[in-house]
């Protein structure tokens, strides 16, 4: 029994929804209402979920990404961290760098995420830092926001449009749902 994994089974505390999780997420999703929560923390942590307006909630494959803004400037930059773990050193497959390169900033509308996330907030407000050249607790963004991006799957690879982000589908994780 210890090879099988560990299934977290929760009520969505903004709707009731049945949540599901399985190891190695880190942080389960709605897929009726835009929320996510950390199953582990009592009382369980809630964040708001998002997508890009006009983007349509039935496109099967999401990816999710932290999007913090950095209050450093005057028109803050979005810092894009992948919710999901790449397996790769390529430096250049890191779609957040890439969307971030690109000043992407759609307008957002709160949505079910439609993607399991690996990474914590802490996580990723650690890593937003590491962009800036600061240490976490010293760097100056604002508070996380989840949003999917629609992602294809294609002959084993997985492709996000807007950042040109292309990587094998076993080198996620956890998978895009």
């Amino acid at each position: 029994m210890s090879g099988r994994p560990r299934v977290v089974a929760r009520r969505c505390h903004d709707c009731g929804s049945l949540l599901l999780a399985t190891a190695g997420v880190r942080w389960m999703t709605c897929t009726a209402c835009p929320s996510a929560l950390d199953p582990f923390a009592v009382p369980a942590e809630r964040l708001p979920t998002f997508r890009p307006a006009g983007a349509g909630a039935d496109e099967a494959r999401r990816l999710a990404f932290y999007v913090f803004e950095s209050a450093a400037t005057e028109a803050p930059a979005w810092i894009w961290i992948p919710a999901f773990r790449i397996l790769s050193t390529d430096s250049r497959s890191d779609p957040g760098a890439l969307l971030a390169r690109k000043g992407y900033r759609p307008e957002l509308v709160a949505a079910p995420l439609g993607s399991a996330l690996a990474r914590t907030p802490d996580e990723a407000r650690a890593l937003a830092a590491l962009r800036l050249g600061a240490k976490a607790e010293e760097a100056d963004l604002r508070a996380a926001r989840l949003v999917s991006l629609s992602c294809r799957v294609s002959m084993g690879n997985v492709a996000e449009k807007v950042s040109g982000f292309v990587a094998p589908a076993g080198s996620l994780r956890p998978p895009p749902a």
